[in-house]
């Protein structure tokens, strides 16, 4: 019995010093000793209080006590048997285990997102999540500040991960410490991202802090955590992040923060807006107006309020259901916010043939087509809107 409680106290022991270690000196620089320098890419104009840390520290300390729990009956349990965790490196290729970090992060990514969705319901977000996001303007520290029964679920993905995906003990600790190191940058409270990171490819696949905090601050969307597929996916992704990220890099370095995007318009690009403005040809951003579905035939009115895009019909393609109408507003686009200046996101559509509401997403063709898009799950299906009558 003492060496069960020997080796849980050792696996505490270095959970506790990697948190100390990994949040600590982000902490240290971006906090104590170089703050006015790094103050340009704090993405929050307040400061977190001493008591905030505090508490962050405290309720870390438990969750490590947690997930080193998870992580002793995995390992060192006879649940050990029935995983697939091996221990002669000569049992997979050596190749494989930087591959199976890597598989275990995207797997975990998904874990993650569903998991925190689901720690964000209404039902029991205030039993549990609500811990974490007391840190409304997180720091290093909040990376494990989570209550106890969110701590058993996050490590959950070390159980999964042992049943799912032959990782070797190496993999495992390499996934513990890239997933921690990943998990304090969200929290860091500052950008770090380089300039021209806002036009590589990589920008619409990975999160930024910017993301995260952001998350900590609205208390919605962005619930993925190194990935932007799962949000972008099941459109949860916060419609301010792209605005918020460019306000932060704005903010550290200044116009030069724009200057790939002007520079990098090639010369078709360049063309095609003479060719706009020579022609007279307005920007392709009025979306008010009367649509026509060209499936049904039934005439929607688009409008705005209170910044946010509606629809409702005003005449149905059927006669018989044109005069079922009279008297009542039948909404079939509801809460669109405006993500660019040709789509629009974030809103329901609803299908009063099938009586279906399904999230919804806007993207104007050119001048005089709208197509509308409503998604059930992994299901999506597309109507083709006309400039109406």
């Amino acid at each position: 019995m003492a060496s069960v409680f020997e080796t849980l106290g050792r696996m505490f022991s270095i959970t506790v010093a990697r948190y100390f270690i990994l949040a600590g000196i982000p902490f240290l620089l971006f906090y104590v000793l170089f703050s006015s320098r790094f103050a340009k890419g704090k993405i929050q104009a307040r400061t977190a209080r001493k008591k905030d840390f505090l508490r962050e520290i405290l309720h870390s300390i438990v969750s490590s006590l947690v997930l080193s729990a998870v992580a002793f009956c995995v390992l060192f349990t006879p649940l050990r048997h029935y995983t697939i965790i091996y221990d002669q490196l000569n049992d997979y290729p050596y190749w494989w285990i930087p591959l199976s970090v890597v598989i275990s992060l995207v797997v975990h990514d998904t874990y993650f997102y569903w998991m925190h969705r689901t720690l964000h319901h209404k039902s029991i977000f205030r039993f549990t999540h609500l811990v974490h996001h007391q840190s409304a303007n997180p720091s290093p520290w909040a990376a494990y500040s989570f209550h106890v029964l969110e701590a058993i679920a996050e490590g959950g993905i070390v159980i999964v991960l042992a049943f799912v995906l032959p990782m070797h003990p190496l993999s495992v600790i390499s996934f513990t410490i890239a997933s921690f190191v990943i998990n304090v940058y969200g929290h860091l409270g500052y950008e770090i991202m380089p300039q021209n990171f806002r036009h590589s490819f990589w920008f619409g696949i990975f999160n930024t802090s910017v993301y995260h905090n952001l998350h900590h601050s609205k208390f919605k969307g962005n619930y993925g955590l190194y990935l932007r597929f799962w949000d972008r996916l099941m459109q949860t992704e916060h419609p301010d992040y792209v605005r918020e990220y460019d306000r932060v890099q704005q903010q550290r370095f200044g116009h030069r923060a724009g200057a790939r995007t002007s520079a990098g318009i090639n010369k078709k690009g360049i063309a095609a807006m003479v060719l706009l403005c020579c022609c007279g040809i307005p920007a392709f951003t009025q979306v008010e107006g009367n649509w026509k579905d060209k499936e049904s035939g039934a005439i929607i009115r688009v409008y705005y309020k209170e910044d946010k895009l509606f629809g409702e019909v005003l005449k149905a393609g059927n006669p018989k259901d044109s005069a079922s109408l009279t008297g009542r507003t039948l909404m079939v686009l509801n809460n669109f916010i405006k993500k660019d200046s040709t789509s629009w996101c974030c809103g329901k559509v609803y299908d009063p043939k099938r009586n279906i509401t399904a999230n919804g997403k806007l993207q104007l063709i050119g001048q005089d087509s709208l197509k509308v898009t409503g998604s059930v799950l992994f299901i999506s299906e597309s109507h083709i809107w006309v400039r109406g009558e």
